[in-house]
């Protein structure tokens, strides 16, 4: 069976992991701006979203590069395009970040408060996504420090026989669990040990054995893996009404609880995309294309408006917060849309070695 360079399913699923992350946001947005409780704690489980966009990463980068011829032109390549796909539109929303600081504070910006460290520090670190003891200076680029650790470690498998990528991720895996045992588990990729150590990248490796898998011949089964999927989340949803929600889980703890629905869904979507060429809503594979530009734009879009716009019209009760989260949401999608189309596109397009796949370029003749 012939597979597409792009699955539309992984474009819906991209776009719900952002949305799931933005909802996740709301209850802190509404506990810095608003006055009247609306949002409740359970709302960031919205922060889920993090850990379905792990499980993607690991099936995109891994379906990828499958193709590739075991060169070190075809890895350049493959390193130039993963890296360019993230850090240009990263830089810029640092900069946005940094200038937002100075308009809102009228200082550079308090590294104490964001990372407790030295602010040139903070501000290199944030800029190169290296691991550090606090947040970088636009927060959620944590994620994106774990994600360039992932690009680092995969584009080694270019070089490895295609058969041995089960084994190799297996090891990485048991590396993962070895560290944990010695003591490696600090909740937060502090440092570079931290990183390496990290349970988050189990779900890139789950993603990721999806991917070979599919180069493989596997077919993924749907209503078997929709049907856990949601066993899953029920059986989550009974378990965490007893749990403080208020403080998302971390470490193994999350990826127990996240990573097999994640795997679970993306897998289902594929199945169906590949089985009876199911097409997911188009609305939800638009939001799959802008998805990189809302989780990048919707925390400064929320402290504009919360900071700047919010307090002009401030009312007393719940329907204040409600009407003012929709708008920061509405207003994060739109804007979400206009940067990927009149920024993101055309960065790419320029970035991008020749402008096409790289597997049309570097696949290893036969």
């Amino acid at each position: 069976m012939h597979l597409p360079d792009r699955f539309q399913s992984i474009q819906a699923l991209r776009g719900v992991a952002a949305l799931l992350v933005m909802v996740g946001h709301l209850f802190g947005a509404e506990r810095t701006h608003g006055g009247d409780v609306f949002a409740p704690e359970w709302v960031i489980l919205g922060f889920a979203g993090v850990d379905l966009f792990f499980v993607i990463s690991g099936f995109v980068i891994a379906f990828t590069a499958f193709p590739l011829a075991p060169t070190s032109a075809a890895w350049r390549v493959f390193a130039w395009n993963r890296l360019t796909r993230l850090y240009p539109m990263w830089w810029l929303f640092c900069g946005i970040t940094v200038m937002g600081l100075i308009v809102a504070s009228g200082l550079y910006y308090e590294p104490e408060a964001l990372a407790g460290e030295d602010p040139v520090i903070n501000l290199v670190k944030s800029i190169l996504l290296a691991p550090q003891a606090g947040l970088p200076i636009l927060p959620l680029g944590w994620t994106l420090t774990h994600e360039v650790y992932f690009y680092a470690v995969f584009s080694g498998f270019v070089f490895l026989p295609r058969r041995l990528w089960p084994i190799g991720l297996a090891l990485w895996g048991l590396g993962l669990g070895v560290l944990t045992a010695l003591g490696a588990n600090a909740a937060h990729a502090e440092d570079w040990l931290a990183l390496i150590a990290h349970p988050l990248s189990a779900e890139f490796i789950l993603g990721a054995l999806l991917g070979y898998a599919l180069r493989r011949g596997f077919r993924p089964p749907v209503w078997s893996a929709l049907a856990l999927a949601a066993i899953w989340t029920l059986a989550l949803g009974f378990w965490l009404k007893d749990v403080e929600t208020a403080t998302f889980p971390s470490n193994w703890t999350r990826v127990a609880l996240f990573a097999p629905p994640c795997f679970l869904l993306v897998a289902a979507g594929l199945g169906a995309e590949l089985r009876s060429n199911w097409r997911p809503p188009a609305f939800l594979i638009q939001l799959g294309d802008w998805s990189f530009a809302l989780y990048l734009v919707h925390l400064i879009i929320f402290a504009g408006i919360g900071r700047f716009v919010w307090p002009l019209f401030a009312m007393p009760g719940p329907v204040d917060s409600l009407i003012w989260l929709s708008v920061m949401m509405i207003a994060s999608i739109a804007a979400s849309g206009v940067i990927h189309h009149g920024l993101e596109r055309p960065l790419l397009r320029l970035l991008r070695f020749g402008g096409g796949p790289i597997t049309d370029r570097l696949a290893p003749r036969r």
